[in-house]
């Protein structure tokens, strides 16, 4: 026979506090790399009631949110630089991607680890092999390969002889709990991986289906269909399009209408503004082409 030693005892209230900080680590990046939370006061104030504010003062308080808001969105839907259109625009949904794969990838860590804390049994098919043996009553027998409540103490001591060891049978009454709070915990790992996998489709499904999300944008927002709305709406990015759901969630349906109204003017004015000037460009350079190459063709007609 071998002697196996469990020494796990030791240092599980570590492993459980590291794991704890690591399932914490992923918010902090989103808080740091989202950057929704400067849109955090902007929301407080359209989350007040109307009632207080007398008409003047809702007007005054429209317009200046407005303001913000254009400001925010404005470069996601009008500046066509490449790293506004391919970063920027679309940072929110980066790093909700990087934060859900975090979240998985450490799920996975933690199930790992767990695994390798114990030198018998195996942690990986502990719940799973627990199920199949519990109908034949048999489920004790897995239990009590990792977590032995009676096992073989060696204790040494001093004696006439020197130091003399004694080898005696132990009761350890605790694993009794760890055999059911180690359960608990594979089973909560397993559905931790399972949900982060799939809460990584469902958000790949929601970001890309446009049009889905701008029906469900009028649904929190209790607005009507307007051509406006969804053409700030699918040119905004997925950046925009969150900032817009968040007003919409978390807003007056009356401030947050007129409020919409105001953004959507100022955008769609500066956005076929900026495309008159862009098609003009085009104009001018195409203008400028043909003007070159009719100097072109009266020059070698002109050498003939």
């Amino acid at each position: 026979f071998t002697f196996v030693y469990h020494v796990w005892y030791m240092f599980v209230p570590f492993y459980f506090c590291a794991a704890g900080i690591a399932f914490y680590f992923p918010y902090t990046v989103f808080r740091h790399l989202s950057g929704i939370y400067d849109v955090k006061p902007m929301l407080y104030s359209l989350n007040c009631s109307i009632e207080p504010y007398t008409e003047i003062n809702l007007t005054k308080k429209v317009d200046n949110i407005s303001r913000c808001l254009y400001l925010k969105l404005d470069p996601y839907m009008n500046n066509m630089l490449p790293y506004t259109q391919i970063v920027h625009k679309h940072s929110i949904f980066y790093t909700v991607m990087l934060v859900k794969m975090m979240y998985l990838m450490t799920s996975f860590a933690v199930f790992y680890g767990t695994h390798k804390i114990f030198e018998q049994g195996s942690f990986a098919m502990y719940g799973y092999d627990v199920m199949m043996a519990l109908p034949q009553g048999l489920d004790y027998i897995i239990m009590d390969t990792i977590f032995p409540k009676m096992v073989g103490c060696e204790i040494k001591k001093w004696g006439a002889s020197g130091l003399e060891a004694d080898s005696l049978l132990c009761v350890l009454p605790q694993n009794i709990g760890n055999q059911y709070f180690f359960l608990i915990f594979w089973f909560l790992l397993v559905f931790l991986i399972f949900t982060n996998s799939l809460s990584i489709i469902v958000t790949l499904f929601r970001f890309c289906y446009v049009t889905g999300g701008y029906k469900r944008f009028l649904r929190k927002g209790l607005l009507p269909h307007q051509e406006r709305y969804k053409l700030v709406f699918t040119h905004v990015g997925t950046t925009g399009r969150y900032i817009l759901m968040l007003c919409a969630e978390q807003s007056n349906p009356k401030v947050f209408e007129d409020l919409l109204e105001i953004v959507c003017s100022l955008l769609i004015s500066n956005y076929h503004k900026r495309k008159g000037k862009r098609e003009t460009h085009k104009e001018s350079r195409v203008v400028g082409n043909n003007i070159r190459t009719r100097n072109s063709s009266s020059l070698g007609d002109s050498l003939v």
